[in-house]
């Protein structure tokens, strides 16, 4: 019997066989636990098929994975239900960087590949009928919550394709916080309040976190 990564007991292709035997368009319905539980019976019958073994860790993470690649945000799904994430940057398949309190750092996240990135792009932009590929390389858009996406492809792009996803942030800082805390005074603040319910132009320098008072 093969190991998981042992010859034809490959993770590649227990995987290209389960999507061989699922149809995405009946799957999709179920909710992700229960989503869960068919990959994980589909990829357990295609193991003893195959003679592979597998234990039951494996098992049920080979059958989350594929989960989440094929209906999920695959490897950043974790990262855009954290609350504390406010932009995820996907440089490279093993290049990714996300900014947490303000401050950024590269993480110990990979893609398979570039194509791995273009199907996560796909299944974000489709819904809102919307395409990147060679006749338009570059797309800016709002995603339901408000967050953005931004994609840019090569020849545009260094690499083949980069992705920057800025995450709406449900806290937002408030006047009163502002006023509060010291970082402004009241006057500053009052003034503010005037321009924008004037609808005066307002310029803002710094970083993107620099935007924080809705």
């Amino acid at each position: 019997m093969n190991s998981l990564n042992a010859g034809g007991g490959s993770e590649k292709y227990i995987i290209k066989k389960v999507l061989e035997k699922i149809s995405g368009k009946d799957v999709k319905k179920f909710s992700p636990p229960d989503r869960h539980k068919i990959i994980e019976k589909i990829v357990g019958d295609i193991a003893d098929g195959e003679k592979i073994l597998l234990t039951a860790p494996e098992l049920s993470k080979l059958a989350g994975k594929i989960n989440e690649d094929g209906f999920g945000l695959g490897p950043i799904s974790i990262l855009i239900n954290d609350p504390g994430i406010t932009e995820i940057m996907i440089n490279d398949h093993d290049e990714v960087y996300i900014e947490e309190n303000g401050i950024i750092e590269k993480i110990q996240m990979k893609f398979r590949d570039s194509s791995h990135i273009r199907n996560l792009v796909d299944k974000i932009l489709g819904p809102l009928g919307l395409r990147v590929d060679e006749s338009h390389p570059m797309v800016d858009a709002r995603l339901d919550d408000g967050s953005r996406i931004n994609v840019v492809l090569s020849p545009v792009s260094l690499k083949d394709i980069v992705v920057t996803i800025r995450k709406f942030k449900e806290d937002m800082v408030s006047m009163e916080s502002l006023i509060s805390e010291g970082t402004m005074d009241k006057g500053i603040g009052d003034f503010l309040a005037r321009c924008v319910q004037n609808k005066v132009n307002i310029l803002i320098s710094g970083g993107t976190p620099s935007v924080r008072l809705y």
